[in-house]
């Protein structure tokens, strides 16, 4: 194998690793009581059948995708390195629909288990009503300040290199590092990432606003640290998001090495995987691994949740709410103003778009 063959195949691999434990591993980071977004009480929480449910999901998800990942990756000794990554692109997107099949399985029979032994949850506790209102984060937004800041040592660089700057600036590199394709030199060219940075941070910013403002099933005190934490881990997100992109400006500016960047994804990928493993471990969907002595508060509202996934409660005012599987937060479709906000991301997707094309 050729560099470029070895570049494909290391990124690929760390790829499919990190897919395959992420979705494998779904039923045991996600809120403490709930199984596949089915709310469990918490008596019942070691069941057998539960467990055998739990461990079948898991062990198929793992087997299935070092399967796809090995057949996928013998294409490496047939056809070229990017063909091959679009190989293992599809053999992805197959898998991730082979596991939603078999989530939708067990979380049926979660469903059934739990009609069939009659579980039901203890919603007599204070503050397992619906209610939009919690302890307020103590996360300073205002931190986000340092992504500007970040960008503007970019725009400076740039701005100092530039009159040593070829006409000819290289844009797009192959997997061996040769530049395939070139722009002539203007402001234009390279204010198109600035412009990037700044409606990424802009998005960040308000999604940790959503944070804090998200209806949470944990009690106060739990409900506070979980945004706090969650806050944090946003903001290294989007700084990370920022220097990158930043380190790709300074490159276009010949004062870093183009063929650099292509292995700089991969030490964020890493960064990013090991932050997310941590916080699962230390901190939790809904802060249920936080050790304060506290009962986690957990609506038994199924009726609301398709698949334990989408949330649709025009009675609940919050537009954002935890999720039930895996980590995070996700919309209330019975909120108008969630409609607004998927328009608002697809302006924002598209907009990205047409900026990267103009690179």
């Amino acid at each position: 194998m050729n560099s470029a063959v070895l570049y494909v195949f290391g990124l690929m691999s760390l790829v499919w690793g990190i897919i395959i434990f992420l979705i494998s591993f779904i039923p045991y980071y996600s809120n403490g009581m709930m199984v596949f977004g089915i709310a469990i009480p918490k008596t019942q929480m070691k069941n057998y059948e539960l467990h055998k449910i739990k461990d079948t999901y898991a062990w198929f998800c793992i087997i299935a995708g070092i399967l796809l990942a090995l057949v996928s990756m013998l294409t490496y000794f047939r056809f070229q390195s990017l063909k091959t990554m679009w190989i293992q692109i599809f053999a992805i997107f197959i898998y991730l629909w082979i596991t939603i099949f078999f989530y939708i399985k067990s979380y049926k029979k979660v469903k059934k288990l739990k009609e069939t032994n009659d579980w039901v949850i203890d919603t007599t506790k204070e503050g397992t009503e619906i209610n939009s209102i919690s302890l307020s984060s103590t996360f300073n937004h205002w931190i986000y300040l340092i992504l500007l800041i970040v960008i503007g040592v970019g725009i400076g660089l740039v701005a100092y290199r530039y009159p040593m700057i070829p006409d000819k600036i290289p844009m797009h590199f192959n997997m061996e590092g040769v530049a395939t394709h070139y722009v002539t030199k203007s402001l234009e060219t390279f204010a198109i990432l600035p412009i990037i940075q700044v409606l990424i941070m802009v998005v960040f910013v308000g999604i940790s606003i959503a944070i804090d403002k998200a209806r949470s099933n944990a009690n106060n005190q739990r409900d506070h640290i979980y945004k706090k934490s969650m806050g944090y881990m946003l903001f290294f997100i989007g700084l990370l998001i920022t220097i990158f992109l930043s380190s790709l400006e300074i490159s276009l500016a010949g004062i870093i090495p183009g063929t650099l960047i292509k292995f700089l994804p991969v030490f964020y990928v890493v960064i990013l995987f090991i932050m997310l493993v941590y916080f699962s471990a230390k901190v939790g969907q809904g802060g249920n691994r936080i050790n304060d002595n506290a009962e986690i508060n957990t609506l038994d509202d199924e009726q609301y949740w398709h698949f334990g996934i989408f949330y649709n409660n025009k009675k609940d005012p919050s537009l954002f709410v935890e999720n039930r599987v895996g980590l995070g937060l996700t919309m209330n479709f019975g909120n108008k103003l969630s409609w607004i906000v998927i328009g608002g991301m697809g302006v924002f997707v598209i907009s990205i778009l047409i900026l990267t094309r103009l690179l």
